[in-house]
């Protein structure tokens, strides 16, 4: 990707921009702006105060690069009388206006995250931890002996002889607990419900029972290391994650800013109040074949079948990666094999995790109002124009060898084409009657927009010292600076910030202070002013 850094001053809608080879001059939205200059025509994508650039050639003159023709391959066909409508050649898609757009799109896309690496690999953690802490290691038993009666009437006695009283009978089967385990001349004191009392030893069985069985884990003997063991991984793990979440904002995020001028404002306010009324359309249908030479008589006596999937995902706003920063509202419109972003001055369009953009300057836009036999259910905002049979014969009227014939609306729809050379191709149905016309033709403005020319009088009525002067106005209405100041409101980019700093710093202008700043020495500031001059000259 070639940077640049500009040097520019903006009178309104025009922009002069100042280079050795001479002067040029700019229009469109900041971010995105049409460069006419001694060299060619450029498109600009900011990002950072960081600017590239990509040659494009006039219209009817010869470009310096060799272009690049891609043959598109014509639709795939399910049979003879089908076709598949859908964009095809999706890794050419891109025009060359975007090419560097896309590129550090992926590039900063397929990045790997340190946060969900980072997640993963605190969950892997945690449950090793939860398995070496909490999971039992050993058991506390606790046992007690019993007897188990073997004959059908058994006399518990209240001193170990069969001559002593009888304290209460015990049949077959029943458990007693032992309460002494000594051996009394083969008797053995034992407990049945409130009663206790001795019990002949050859009568019963003799077992051992487990009253308890405790877990035993490094938990129960370690409780409070653990729990400031855990209190402590889990803040640092917290803390990990809001520190690699910061990185990867920085790693991976794009920044698309515009600053819009009178006109494009008026036309970005109606880009997004066009696109929201649609959003306001019952139904929306994304139209994937097409099909003719059918036996119309089956089908309401249509001579075109379509194959449509209804369109669920509409937004007003949808970023289309996660880091993607912007302050502008981008439209959307999920469709079935793509996803469309509708960014001020070109479409952007994902597949899964690729990604292409055509400038609306190279979008055909268009679309048609169709009569539509809808057999399904009619939205409400549908206008229904005509009404026929389900199955019809040959005259047009119902076809009476079907009992289940039931006459079925037609609607009026409009239809509309997305198309570029480079292959793309969709085609949206909406229910309501141009319920879509407003946004095509704010797409289709733009589009004029761009493709427009600037005046050699634009050019002629521009001063080239306003940008020397805007410096020297910043610099003396302000006792202090950061880099970030050049960059945002001076338009620098990060090299020529550096430069520039390097020079104030070693001339005395600037001098380090804190939290990134830097001090400005006005008086020094005036006694370089021509020196200062001659850089910016």
């Amino acid at each position: 990707m070639g940077f640049y850094f500009r040097k520019s001053a903006g009178l309104g809608p025009i922009r002069l921009n100042f280079s050795k080879s001479g002067i040029g001059v700019s229009t469109g939205v900041k971010g995105a702006r049409f460069v006419f200059s001694p060299k060619g025509t450029y498109v600009h994508l900011g990002r950072n105060g960081l600017y590239y650039r990509k040659h494009i050639s006039f219209k009817g003159k010869q470009d310096n690069q060799e272009q690049e023709y891609i043959e598109v391959p014509i639709p795939q066909q399910i049979d003879k009388n089908q076709e598949i409508i859908e964009t095809v050649n999706f890794d050419n898609l891109t025009d060359i206006d975007s090419q560097e757009f896309i590129e550090e799109l992926e590039k900063k896309d397929k990045k790997m995250s340190f946060f969900n690496l980072f997640f993963f690999f605190g969950l892997i953690i945690l449950i090793v931890f939860s398995i070496y802490f909490f999971i039992p290691y050993d058991y506390n038993i606790v046992e007690t002996k019993v007897v188990v009666v073997k004959n059908d009437v058994v006399n518990i006695r209240s001193e170990s002889n069969v001559k002593s009283n009888k304290v209460v009978q015990v049949h077959k089967g029943d458990e007693l607990r032992v309460l002494n385990d000594s051996i009394q001349n083969e008797w053995i004191l034992v407990a049945t419900g409130n009663e206790k009392g001795f019990i002949y030893i050859p009568l019963v069985d003799l077992k051992t029972k487990i009253l308890s069985n405790i877990p035993i884990t490094r938990f129960s003997t370690n409780k409070i290391l653990i729990y400031v063991s855990s209190i402590l991984l889990l803040g640092l793990w917290i803390f990990g994650l809001i520190k690699l979440s910061q990185l990867d904002k920085k790693r991976k995020n794009i920044e698309l800013y515009y600053d819009l001028d009178d006109e494009m404002n008026d036309l970005y306010e109606k880009f997004i109040t066009s696109f929201k009324s649609f959003l306001n359309v019952r139904q929306v249908w994304q139209i994937r074949t097409s099909s003719s030479g059918h036996d119309k008589k089956y089908h309401g006596g249509a001579s075109t079948l379509v194959g449509r999937d209804l369109i669920s995902e509409r937004a007003q706003h949808k970023l289309p990666m996660k880091y993607f920063i912007t302050n502008a509202r981008i439209p959307y419109i999920g469709l079935k094999n793509i996803k469309l972003y509708f960014l001020p001055e070109r479409l952007l369009i994902k597949k899964e995790s690729k990604y292409a953009s055509i400038m609306y300057k190279n979008i055909r836009f268009s679309s048609s109002d169709s009569q539509f036999i809808e057999d399904g259910v009619v939205p409400s905002d549908s206008k229904i124009i005509d009404y026929t049979w389900k199955y019809v014969n040959k005259k047009g009227g119902p076809d009476k060898r079907f009992s289940n014939n039931r006459q079925i609306p037609i609607c009026l729809y409009s239809n509309y084409f997305i198309e570029s050379e480079q292959g793309l191709n969709e085609v949206l149905q909406t229910s309501k009657l141009d319920g879509l016309k407003k946004f095509e033709d704010i797409i289709n403005s733009i589009s004029n927009l761009q493709n427009g020319q600037i005046t050699q009088a634009d050019i002629d009525s521009y001063n080239p010292d306003d940008e020397f002067n805007n410096f020297i106005n910043f610099f003396t209405q302000h006792n202090q600076f950061k880099k970030t100041d050049l960059q945002l409101k001076l338009y620098y980019g990060f090299s020529k910030t550096n430069k520039l700093v390097d020079l104030l710093l070693k001339s005395g202008v600037a001098e380090e202070g804190n939290d990134d700043y830097y001090k400005i020495n006005h008086e020094k500031l005036m006694n370089i002013r021509g020196e200062l001059k001659m850089y910016f000259g």
